[in-house]
């Protein structure tokens, strides 16, 4: 389904990385315990989303809203705020308790209307903290047909549990409004804007190392160091209409006298099937310590972050291939 002109869109799908933990766990072991992207190759270390581009305006201020919500029910086909607690650990001032939301402006995103959230973290509740939460309020974004009145009271924290399947979490995107201008967070503008994410199923994945690193050369094992090293480069990821310019910063300079001029190709391929492909980089340059180059378009239609190999060679060597990330450009 195309998405609406105006609604957002997930191009990183959250996940958990290790089991869920309670604040008072998490306060203890002081470890960030963040949602990550789904997908281990992404460029984006959180949860991402696109904001349509009107969402940018000058004379109005929005606000991207990630509220935390349950599953569809069975009984009333409605979804509802979900108590345990999701934050920004790193912006605690932007938490909306009540509605258990995060509230973003947008006027903190990029020139492409990307926004990743590599903060956001859900605080699990015990069964006796969920029994004394109270009764589950409708989620205001959920505009699913309401029946409400066949959801029975419960007062044990396990039948809670297990009445709404609180083991298993959603993500909620959407954009906001405050009404008047001293409002503490904004109002959902429009239901129908709202976009969930993938269910996210509590002790389904297996404990990870916190904040893994991504793997930012593709270099072989047990290969001597590269005689150029690299210390920097970017961007990592780029539209698939391509024309991003790429820095890389080297520790030494390419000396093309000495081995020849430089050559950048991108590389995509299946090893499982044997089939790879590669198409040139433009406008390169080599000024001392620093590349430049424009990068290719990317030629086959993909709905996902997609990652090649960025390979650098001059005539008298191989410098250390690096790794790039195709993102697909919106439908809108």
């Amino acid at each position: 389904m195309r998405p609406r002109s105006d609604s957002l869109e997930i191009i990183a799908q959250p996940c958990y990385t290790s089991k869920l933990r309670t604040l008072k766990d998490n306060l203890k072991e002081k470890r960030r315990n963040t949602l990550k992207a789904k997908n281990k190759n992404s460029p984006f270390t959180g949860p991402t989303i696109r904001i349509p581009k009107r969402y940018f305006n000058a004379t109005e201020q929005y606000y991207v809203g990630i509220f935390l919500v349950t599953v569809l029910h069975e009984k009333s086909n409605c979804r509802y705020i979900h108590p345990y607690e999701l934050k920004d650990i790193d912006h605690e001032d932007r938490r909306d308790q009540h509605n258990n939301a995060v509230w973003f402006p947008t006027e903190d995103e990029g020139p492409d209307g990307i926004k990743s959230f590599p903060g956001l973290r859900i605080d699990k509740k015990i069964e006796q903290e969920v029994k004394n939460y109270g009764a589950l309020h409708l989620f205001d974004g959920d505009y699913s047909n309401s029946l409400n009145n066949l959801v029975s009271e419960l007062t044990s924290g396990r039948k809670i549990v297990q009445e709404y399947n609180l083991k298993r979490t959603q993500l909620a995107f959407t954009i906001g409004t405050k009404i008047n201008v001293n409002d503490s967070f904004p109002t959902i503008l429009n239901p129908h804007l709202t976009i969930y994410s993938e269910e996210m199923v509590e002790d389904a994945e297996k404990e990870t190392v916190e904040d893994t690193k991504l793997t930012e050369s593709v270099t072989q094992p047990n290969l001597p160091p590269p005689e150029c090293p690299w210390y920097k480069y970017a961007p990592r990821c780029g539209y698939t209409t391509g024309e991003e310019e790429v820095l890389i910063f080297y520790k030494k300079k390419l000396e093309e006298n000495t081995y020849g001029n430089l050559q950048v190709t991108f590389e995509y391929g299946m090893p499982n099937i044997g089939w790879q492909t590669s198409f040139p980089a433009t406008n390169i340059e080599v000024k001392g310590q620093m590349v430049s180059f424009k990068t290719p378009a990317f030629p086959y239609f993909i709905n996902e972050p997609t990652p090649v190999k960025i390979v650098l060679q001059q005539k008298g060597r191989m410098l250390e291939a690096l790794q790039y990330f195709y993102v697909p450009k919106s439908s809108l």
